[in-house]
């Protein structure tokens, strides 16, 4: 099951909980006073990735090459070159 995090509106502590789903929502027991405790909700986690794991969420299997990339719509840098009789833009 799930953990949730609630704050306890008397004493004030906060403290994780293992509830279904369908419990989720509705207020738990505090375990220091017995006083009601509303679910908090946290943001969520933020990551940053580098290195090879990053270089595959940029560039993933099957995906559009580099010159692909800068040929698509939107993604180029203001400029249109004709090579070998096609037309690209950067």
């Amino acid at each position: 099951m799930p953990r949730y995090d609630y704050r306890c509106e008397a004493c004030e502590l906060s403290f994780e909980s293992v509830r279904s789903i369908n419990d989720s929502s509705e207020p738990a027991e505090c375990p220091q006073c017995s006083g009601h405790a509303a679910r908090q909700f946290s943001p969520p986690l933020a990551t940053y990735t580098t290195g090879t794991a990053a270089e595959r969420l940029r560039n993933p299997p099957g995906g559009l090459t580099e010159r692909e990339r800068w040929s698509a719509p939107g993604h180029g840098h203001g400029h249109t070159h004709t090579h070998d009789g096609s037309t690209h833009s950067h």
